[in-house]
């Protein structure tokens, strides 16, 4: 079978596996489940801001406006207090019973609101909206942890793009629904009531069909202090620096999110000279944008958590804040027509800053589930959203601000645009990870088609060596962004100090290697180095080579890869890469221009990683030759024919 034969049929395998997963009940009572809380929150939430805002001037004497803000508070600040706890709870107990709990519990508050919503108790009907946020901090580590275990690897992101879908479309329809409903005089409450409790029953339902998951630490002893807790979270979420800037990224997405929404209502009448219809129109556009944009990230990863996603959509989100910031609509007859072509683009910004927005969010959240510790994962997840939450409010706080200085509401999708930028930077610079799988990510769409065999011999956790033939200068960064996991590569001094690829290198947190001739004190701080990261429990990578060929053979194996194992003795993961000989960034001669080459099809690149050698039984002649049996036959003859005397080259 053909390679892209092949391919074609492993990229529909991974599109009927992801749509697939709405078939297995391992999956679809959670997503069920989620979706339907999601909407019941928005519904109940909206509702009683509507009845507030609009059918009462004051309530608990305060002005309705000041209710409104003090309903969000309420709702949001069971997150900050309980999330912690909730997390240690997930920890501890089987998460689908936990789920049943909690949908259980939803079903008495909504009763309890009916009660409210009939009585017009504004009291009563703020205290359940109070439980429901104590609802939700409680279900949302358990949606997120559970998904590791009941999904396979290959499903994380996809599983995750379905399930951040139905969040975004059920505070969508929540959120619309839950106004429309109240506003209907007459049968509008009685209406709400239904829905809610209707809403909540089926939830219960669909949790009592979530298989079971099993506690990873369930000897974990319990606290009730919340202040203790959300601190003791904070330090598991930071232990690993990659998870926890990953929960960063996170909490900015969320931020934004919280603005944008705050800014929509004074956006559509201040610049769109719109109403309440617009203005919901606008929230569903960025909602199903947001929907749209993580099914799209499940679609683009093909089965994998893809990072490189990340810079895209944070470099999507600059753009296209700064357009909508620097845009004016057009009118026609003083309205906001949305056929007119500037409008278009306009409501487009939108559309696509939303997707953006899905793509930089989603594979941040299959990021913590898959690297966070399975013995702590909801407790790390927990602290995530401890800050997520901190920072809603905290956005809610600088739209607050921002309109008391007086300056235009466009202006602050131009702040918000530079702002993600500064965040972009910060994130790519303290985890290089997204920056290199995002330009693996670019190469294997569009110069390349990288094929990957044997990724199941990459361990999940624990340290390894990774040696691979090195046939060109993008080994190392295919490498990088193939496996799974974060690589420390090994690179030759010389290499270092070349004053444009030493810095990216540095900031790839590459280990330095330096021959006897140039310092032998460097050489073994190199060796130390390798030790340390070892004993760490991390992945490095070595070409054995030494250089890179510049032929289409293998240069003999050096012996530093002995020395290492027998420092630290850890397994060895033999890998190669074929038929990247005769590309632009191989040293194959240049008989035709560099401009040709990269004008000629994608390349078809293989990287086949073997099983790991135990560490007794490296030998560097016996990885030599297993290296160059991972290699496959290579079609060099149209390359050759075009670049050097045939009979100057033999073919391993």
């Amino acid at each position: 079978m053909n390679t892209k034969h092949r391919k074609k049929i492993e990229l529909s395998a991974y599109r009927k596996t992801q749509f697939a997963l709405l078939t297995k009940r391992r999956f679809l009572p959670l997503f069920i489940t989620q979706f339907l809380s999601a909407l019941n929150d928005n519904f109940f939430k909206n509702a009683i801001i509507i009845l507030i805002m609009f059918q009462h001037s004051t309530v608990l004497n305060l002005p309705s406006e000041q209710m409104v803000a003090l309903a969000g508070a309420i709702f949001m600040l069971p997150f900050l207090i309980f999330s912690a706890m909730a997390g240690q709870f997930a920890d501890k107990f089987d998460k689908a019973h936990l789920a049943r709990i909690i949908k259980g519990a939803e079903i008495i508050i909504m009763l309890v609101a009916v009660l409210g919503f009939n009585a017009e108790r504004f009291d009563l009907l703020l205290m359940c909206l109070f439980a429901m946020g104590v609802h939700s901090a409680f279900f949302g580590p358990v949606k997120y942890a559970i998904l590791p275990q009941q999904l396979k690897e290959d499903e994380l992101i996809g599983g995750n793009a379905l399930v951040s879908a139905s969040t975004f479309v059920g505070i969508l329809f929540g959120f619309i629904l839950g106004g429309l409903a109240v506003s209907i005089e007459g049968t509008g409450v009685h209406l709400a009531c239904a829905f809610i409790v209707l809403a909540s029953i089926l939830g219960f339902v669909a949790a009592c069909f979530i298989p079971k998951a099993t506690a990873p630490d369930p000897h974990l002893k319990l606290s009730l202090n919340p202040i203790a807790l959300t601190w003791h979270v904070m330090k598991l979420a930071r232990i690993n620096s990659t998870i926890f800037n990953a929960i960063i990224g996170i909490a900015w997405f969320w931020f934004l999110g919280g603005a944008i929404f705050s800014v929509v209502p004074p956006y559509v009448k201040q610049v769109l000279m719109g109403g309440e219809v617009l203005a919901t129109g606008f929230y569903a556009v960025f909602t199903i944008g947001i929907a749209l944009g993580a099914i799209l990230c499940g679609k683009l990863s093909s089965g994998r958590v893809e990072l490189g996603l990340v810079p895209l959509g944070a470099m999507g989100c600059t753009v296209f804040m700064l357009m909508i910031g620097f845009m004016h609509p057009e009118f026609v007859k003083g309205e906001f027509v949305i056929s007119q072509w500037h409008n278009i683009v306009l409501v487009s910004a939108f559309l696509l800053l939303s997707v953006a927005a899905g793509l930089f969010s989603v594979p941040l959240i299959a990021l913590v589930q898959q690297r966070a510790p399975k013995r702590n994962r909801s407790r790390v997840i927990a602290g995530g959203n401890v800050i997520s939450s901190f920072s809603m409010i905290l956005a809610s706080v600088c739209v607050l601000i921002y309109f008391r200085l007086g300056i235009s509401v466009t202006g602050f999708f131009i702040l918000l645009s530079i702002f993600n930028f500064f965040v972009a930077i910060y994130l790519f610079r303290w985890v290089p990870e997204f920056l290199y799988r995002f330009v693996t990510f670019v190469l294997a769409k569009f110069t390349y088609k990288i094929e990957v065999e044997g990724l199941e011999n990459i361990p999940k956790e624990g340290p390894a060596v990774l040696i691979c033939n090195h046939i060109s200068w993008l080994d190392w960064l295919i490498v990088y962004g193939c496996v799974p996991r974060p690589v420390r590569a090994l690179v030759d001094y010389y290499i270092m100090q070349h004053p444009i690829v030493g810095p990216v290198l540095r900031d790839a947190r590459v280990i330095t290697l330096a021959t006897q001739k140039v310092s032998e004190g460097e050489q073994e701080a190199a060796f130390d180095q390798v030790r340390k990261e070892l004993e760490a429990g991390e992945l490095v990578l070595i070409f054995p080579e030494g250089r890179i060929s510049s032929h289409p053979n293998m240069n003999p194996f050096k012996r530093g890869v002995e020395r290492i194992v027998q420092q630290t003795p850890v397994p060895v993961i033999p890998m190669a890469i074929s038929n990247m000989w005769g590309s632009m960034f191989s040293r194959a001669p240049l008989r035709r221009s560099w401009w040709s080459r990269m004008r000629q099809p994608r390349r078809e690149v293989d990287l086949v990683i073997g099983t790991p050698i135990p560490p007794e039984e490296v030998k560097v002649r016996k990885l030599e030759a297993i290296v160059r049996g991972l290699k496959k036959p290579e079609d060099f003859y149209a390359t050759l024919e075009k670049n050097v005397p045939l009979k100057k080259v033999r073919v391993d």
